[in-house]
């Protein structure tokens, strides 16, 4: 009999306190809160035993690779994140790995990450290795920083895994604190949109950005990071209380303040979305780390409609999916 594993986790949109998470910097920023609501674009790892070999499915372009070994993916920058997942759990050969992903390539929302917590959790089900939450969030974390050569936050690993609409904080010297707020998911179903511009980001470049002038000491640059923590404070109190209009005028200013620190986090596709979407009485936020990616709107009285038709004339994607209260999904049988 050989195992049959299947794994799903969400991706994630981030309303405040994001890109302050990063390992490093955390501590010049204690108060800082990151906001974050699961979204119902998942990523679906479907991982069972085979003889010989490992195999790679990516069921979106059809595409499959199969190797003698873990080893002998090694230099294939392509598979760079399998090949480091296999590596952590042990694994040499004898898997079968097929992928569905849920959000565009490049899209700001977590995408690389959910791949890599759901890839984890499914081989450590087939490894019978018992793990907890915080011990997969850490790993993955540890394994994405090895990837990209740089810093990375944990935020995005916390959404796959738990779901929902979550406030996380990062004391030092500790594990993140995860709160999670109970606004109703059909509240935000009803004024969120999400979109993809069409242009994929690599967040790497403006957190490393980041990161390294904060990490110089630069006074300057830290007071004026300190106004993204300042206002993660405003948003987490608008979306726990559920206050729209407080929560849409925060949302303004977090895109003020991020193109005052860093002009890349927009781009002028970007700039006229949100010029439309606030005349229309609402508030945008880029995804992630900014450059290009997804965007979402909060529009309260805005029909699906409209923003489609907003949509079509800005030639980008308004994409199907809501708030997604579930995080990881299991199921695992003998076949």
């Amino acid at each position: 009999m050989s195992r049959f594993i299947k794994v799903s986790a969400p991706a994630r949109i981030d309303f405040g306190g994001s890109t302050l998470d990063l390992s490093p910097i955390t501590k010049f920023f204690p108060q800082n809160v990151v906001t974050n609501l699961a979204i119902s674009l998942r990523t679906e790892v479907i991982l069972s035993g085979r003889k010989t070999g490992v195999s790679i499915k990516n069921t979106k372009d059809s595409t499959e690779h199969i190797f003698d070994n873990t080893g002998m993916m090694k230099d294939d920058r392509t598979l760079r994140l399998f090949y480091e997942a296999l590596k952590a759990r042990g694994i040499e050969n004898g898997v079968e790995i097929r992928v569905t992903t849920g959000s565009p390539y490049g899209a700001g929302l977590g995408g690389s990450s959910v791949l890599l917590t759901a890839l984890l959790k499914a081989l450590d089900i087939f490894m019978e290795r018992d793990i907890d939450d915080v011990e997969l969030i850490d790993g993955a974390a540890e394994i994405e920083s090895r990837i990209i050569g740089g810093p990375t936050g944990k935020q995005d690993y916390i959404a796959a895994v738990h779901g929902g609409l979550n406030a996380v904080r990062f004391p030092e010297g500790a594990s993140p604190k995860i709160e999670r707020l109970e606004t109703p998911p059909c509240k935000l179903s009803d004024i969120l949109y999400v979109f993809f511009t069409g242009k994929a980001h690599f967040s790497g470049d403006n957190n490393f950005t980041i990161a390294e002038r904060c990490l110089s000491g630069n006074k300057e640059y830290i007071d004026s990071l300190r106004r993204i923590e300042e206002n993660s404070i405003k948003i987490y109190g608008a979306l726990k209380d559920f206050y729209t209009d407080s929560l849409i005028a925060a949302l303004r200013d977090e895109m003020r303040i991020r193109r005052d620190i860093l002009p890349s986090f927009t781009n002028e596709k970007i700039d006229q979305i949100e010029r439309k979407i606030i005349r229309m009485g609402g508030a945008l936020k880029v995804c992630g780390a900014g450059g290009g990616g997804s965007v979402f709107a909060i529009t309260p009285g805005i029909l699906r409609d409209r923003m489609k038709q907003l949509a079509d004339d800005m030639k980008i994607e308004l994409l199907d999916c809501g708030p997604d209260p579930d995080g990881l999904i299991v199921e695992a049988k003998e076949n």
